[in-house]
């Protein structure tokens, strides 16, 4: 089990201590993690299923049965031993990237409270355990089937299970369906203990979910892309290589022969890398991203980070740290100023902080109450000390009344103390006022606000009556003054705001926080594109169709509800950006979710804002929205990279098949030699270009177009090109080492060294040498000294450098290879510099 963090305040001491350490390890023992069945990880033999069907190795071990039937049998072996070598390598690739995706899941557990040993903890869902004392809170997504002990104002979401969208109230007395909390179902308003009845798959969503394992997500526009280019270049390979086998076998009645020089020509034109790289790159870069604290729920999502346009930030919580302090009040008789925080003084200030205390919940969880308590115990007695004061009933929070009252007694004789505190013009408007009486209030509350704080009322009455009013209309409320509240700014947000906006970004603020608020913060991370503030009135009044020119003129939104929000994310989709959406609350969820990439908080972030998010950045630090926009196009360039390697690669190696049989010199690739070259190929695309640093303008520079493709038809032409340009200069050397030479094995020798050495100057061409660290060139050194180790191995043991119909190598075959290479890389290189400086967006 992991190591849990512990929450400092203790549960009430009505519910019990909870379970023990021991108590819980023996319930999941006895009963199983509290987890869905996961999906079934594809076992050897299925793995092993889908790598031989793939067409590279059918038409691999096609030619080794073709060696045998000509009798051939060291040929044979030797090709089917390519077979089984790449056979090993794409399956602990497989099994690598299932382990890498397995651990994301894992990182991915939902998260509970409990309590342990009289201790809160918060642990991974899978490890509640049947008895455990579970705490649910506004925004949580209930882990476990459980009975209420304790509640508060507790709402519920149970539409996952039943369809019904209206929330259902729950209570710890009552009928056995109000006090029943079942796993799956969220959190809308209140708090409430539960002791866990049911988990895991006897959990009523366990019963019901195991079809969910059959459900699968559709791939992303960049897997379409590619695996559209797969299927073109594969029907064109084998459509060449079909009529290579019937042109061979008629012309020269060699069927047998004309069958191996069609695979032949089939294997050297198959980009089997392309869906492969794809795979391996996203994975990889989510891995990356989860080391340092973004969790990538779904790799594919990466992808999509490079082509991002928008991002738009949620305020309270993701740009600011949800960490209140109280750093003003004003009352009735006094103004008093803090810059921090600090104890009430005066007699005044004390009863403000009373009443203000009076009115936080008995469980503080909410920030506000947290800093108000902080605020006030310094400098008062609160509750805690008056023992002989007892809740008698509540009002709570409601869109008609944004304002909590709490009703406190002493004695059953004296009267009931209630508190209230609440949005400014909602507790006003209780205290019946004059309009004369009310303007300077509401003008300093607004006065308060434009500093970019959060401002709250507070008033008192009493009640004598045995009958509670219905609602707090029914009280005579007297206003005791304001507070003003600050959330700081994250330090790191301001720096973020700005990389983003290098990177080519457009960066929102859409918070249901106050106008001067949302304000206050744009000018502390200098948003300056905007032209002012647009609030959900003036986005309610205006037709959705009209939202264009507003939105685009503006950067600030203000006082938005969640379906708001949601339509400004459809809105921005609609005209063509692609958006990202961080937040960290429910009423953040429905955006996230709709959102390209969903950027939630881990650490204070609710569970249905982590299950709607793509992203979850564990640890707060909205420095994980650069690093995340890093990874994107650093996988964006890098799979462009590898995909034009790829497809250059193949023109040489394919040419070099053909050629000698149109011009009737020696053949110089055999099967074998393709599986050798192939054995390069993959390694260089899936481990030293998906190694590549981010190229130094990467993020400064607009994001790509989502609608363009990532292999444009200028950089395929580039790609081309090379692949052709290398395929002139090995055939020039083969040619005239043919006719100087006459010697067939000494040219088949000459000619697939410096084919290799070719490709190694075209992969020098898409490799980065800056910046000199030894890790970043680690991946090159090593494929290069396996290739040179098995070339060595290749060309000095005789029987094998006889059975591949090599010849002897001498230092000039040698020094001419090099030669070979290091001009192609020249070559190359002046290509792509003339590409860059007529073309955008070559790799």
């Amino acid at each position: 089990m992991t190591s849990p963090p512990v929450e400092p305040s203790a549960a009430p001491p009505s519910i019990g201590p909870g379970l023990t350490a021991a108590e819980a390890a023996r319930a999941l023992r006895l009963f199983g993690p509290n987890a869905l069945q996961k999906p079934v990880r594809r076992g050897l033999w299925r793995l092993t299923l889908e790598v031989v069907s793939e067409p590279l190795f059918m038409l691999l071990t096609a030619a080794g049965l073709l060696y045998l039937a000509l009798g051939s049998r060291v040929d044979a072996l030797m090709l089917l031993g390519f077979v089984l070598l790449s056979l090993a390598i794409t399956l602990t690739q497989a099994h690598r990237t299932q382990g890498v995706l397995a651990a994301l899941q894992d990182l991915a557990t939902p998260q509970a409270w409990v309590l342990r040993d009289g201790q809160r903890l918060r642990i991974p869902g899978a490890e509640v355990a049947r008895g455990d004392l579970m705490l649910l809170s506004d925004g949580d997504r209930v882990a476990a089937d459980a009975d209420l002990l304790q509640a508060s104002d507790l709402l519920v979401d149970e539409s996952i299970l039943t369809g019904e969208s209206l929330p259902v109230a729950k209570a710890a007395a009552g009928a056995e369906a109000d006090r029943r909390v079942l796993a799956g179902c969220l959190v809308l308003a209140g708090t409430g203990w539960a002791r866990v009845t049911e988990t895991g798959l006897s959990t009523v969503l366990g019963r019901m979910g195991s079809s969910l394992q059959d459900l699968k997500s559709p791939d992303s526009p960049m897997a379409l892309e590619i695996r559209g280019w797969v299927r073109r270049l594969s029907f064109w390979a084998l459509a060449l290589s079909a009529g290579l086998a019937l042109a061979q076998g008629w012309l020269y009645q060699d069927w047998l022969g004309g069958l191996l020089a069609g695979i032949t020509l089939a294997m050297a034109l198959l980009p089997q890398e392309l869906l492969i790289i794809l795979t391996v790159f996203s994975v990889m870069a989510a891995w990356r991203l989860a080391r340092q604290g973004v969790l990538v729920r779904r790799p594919a999502t990466v992808e999509a980070l490079g082509s991002t346009s928008v991002l738009c930030m949620d305020k309270t919580g993701t740009l600011t740290q949800n960490h209140m302090a109280v750093v003003a009040w004003v009352s009735q008789t006094e103004q008093r100023w803090l810059l921090g925080t600090g104890p009430p003084q005066s007699p005044e200030t004390s009863g403000l902080a009373t009443v203000a205390l009076l009115a936080c919940e008995s469980e503080r969880f909410d920030p506000m109450d947290q800093a108000i308590v902080a605020w006030a115990s310094d400098g008062i007695a609160g509750p805690q000390t008056e023992p002989r004061l007892k809740l008698v009933h509540e009002y709570g929070l409601s869109p008609e009344l944004m304002a909590m009252t709490h009703a406190w007694q002493g004695r059953s004789e004296e009267p009931a103390q209630l508190a209230m505190k609440g949005a400014p013009e909602a507790v006003i408007s209780l205290c019946r006022l004059s309009p004369a009486q009310q303007g300077p209030v509401l003008a300093q509350a607004n006065d308060l606000a434009a500093k970019g704080w959060r401002v709250l009322a507070v008033a008192s009455a009493s009640h004598t009556a045995e009958v509670w009013p219905e609602t707090p209309h029914g009280f005579d409320w007297t206003l005791l003054g304001l507070l003003a509240l600050a959330d700081p700014l994250r330090p790191e947000a301001q720096g973020v705001v700005q990389a983003c906006t290098a990177a080519g970004l457009r960066v929102l603020i859409i918070t249901g926080d106050h106008a001067g608020t949302a304000q206050s913060i744009a000018q502390q991370i200098d948003l300056g594109r905007s032209t002012g503030v647009i609030t959900g009135l003036q986005l309610e009044a205006l037709p959705a169709g009209d939202w264009g020119p507003l939105v685009r003129q503006t950067a600030v939104f203000a006082r938005v509800t969640p379906v708001q929000k949601l339509a400004l994310i459809q809105h921005l989709q609609s005209e063509g950006d692609v958006v990202a959406m961080t937040g960290d609350g429910v009423n953040d969820a429905a955006a996230l979710k709709a959102a390209h990439i969903g950027i939630a908080m881990g650490a204070r972030g609710t569970d249905v804002a982590r299950e709607a998010a793509a992203l979850v950045l564990m640890d707060d630090q909205l420095g994980g929205i650069v690093h995340a926009l890093r990874a994107g196009r650093r996988l964006e360039d890098n799979l462009r990279d590898a995909m034009a390697f790829a497809i250059a690669v193949h023109v040489p190696i394919a040419g070099l098949a053909l050629t000698p049989l149109l011009l009737g010199w020696p053949t110089l690739l055999a099967p074998v030699h393709i599986a050798f070259l192939e054995m390069v190929i993959s390694p260089v695309c899936a481990i030293v270009l998906e190694a590549e640093p981010l190229k130094p303008q990467a993020m400064h520079r607009p994001p790509r177009s989502a609608g363009s493709p990532l292999l444009s038809g200028a950089l395929l032409r580039q790609s081309l090109l090379q692949g052709m340009l290398v395929w002139l200069l090995v055939s020039t050397l083969y040619g005239m080492s043919w006719w100087l030479s006459g010697s067939v094995d000494t040219v088949r020798s000459l000619g697939f060294t410096a084919l290799l050495t070719a490709c190694w100057g075209l992969i020098l061409k898409h490799h980065t040498w800056r910046g000199g660290a030894l890790s970043a060139q680690a991946p090159l050194a090593i494929v290069t000294g396996l290739t040179v180790t098995t070339w060595i191995l290749m060309m000095s043991i005789e029987p094998v450098r006889q059975h591949l119909g090599f010849g002897p190598v001498s230092v000039e075959l040698i020094a001419a290879c090099i030669a070979c290479g290091w001009t192609t890389y020249l070559a190359l290189k002046g290509l792509d510099h003339r590409f860059h400086a007529g073309t955008e967006g070559s790799p």
